[in-house]
């Protein structure tokens, strides 16, 4: 993302919650972090975090609704895995997690609710770290080739 991008997106954030005054450090570092991402996770990142949160989101907020973009929480995907009874989820950590507590059936059926939604969740929460330590692997191989010369186009078709 470009310096002009990363500042529009900003200034879309500001403007969501305006009490909040942005210094020009603070810009610059979030031109800076925002430079290895592109304004398309941006913008869906942006969205996401202006919809669920009630105020201005740290950096580390911000970067986990890009590396995330539209990922359920562990209570979002249990409410998933119960409205559909574990059926019909195109979600592989969802599905990963209902398959933990052994399968849809003891959604329903097992007496032990508590653990569960305890299992489900924790293993939704794994999956979903495991998930995070990935892309973060992935973006860092692409920082390290873009420093040693790499043809950014090259890198995104490379990853499509």
């Amino acid at each position: 993302m470009t310096k002009v991008d990363a500042t529009k997106l900003l200034a879309y954030l500001a403007a969501h919650y305006p009490s909040v005054s942005l210094p020009d450090e603070t810009v610059a570092i979030w031109q800076s972090n925002l430079a290895e991402f592109t304004i398309d996770a941006g913008e869906i990142a942006a969205r996401r975090v202006v919809n669920k949160h009630k105020w201005f989101p740290s950096w580390s907020e911000f970067r986990e609704a890009l590396i995330c973009g539209d990922a359920p929480s562990a209570e979002e995907a249990w409410g998933m895995a119960m409205n559909t009874g574990g059926f019909y989820l195109d979600n592989k950590e969802v599905k990963k997690a209902v398959a933990a507590v052994g399968g849809s059936s003891s959604l329903k059926t097992c007496p032990d609710r508590y653990w569960v939604a305890k299992t489900f969740k924790a293993s939704y929460s794994a999956s979903m770290a495991e998930k995070h330590e990935e892309e973060e692997k992935r973006m860092k191989g692409e920082n390290l080739r873009l420093m040693a010369g790499a043809d950014p186009k090259a890198l995104n078709e490379e990853n499509q």
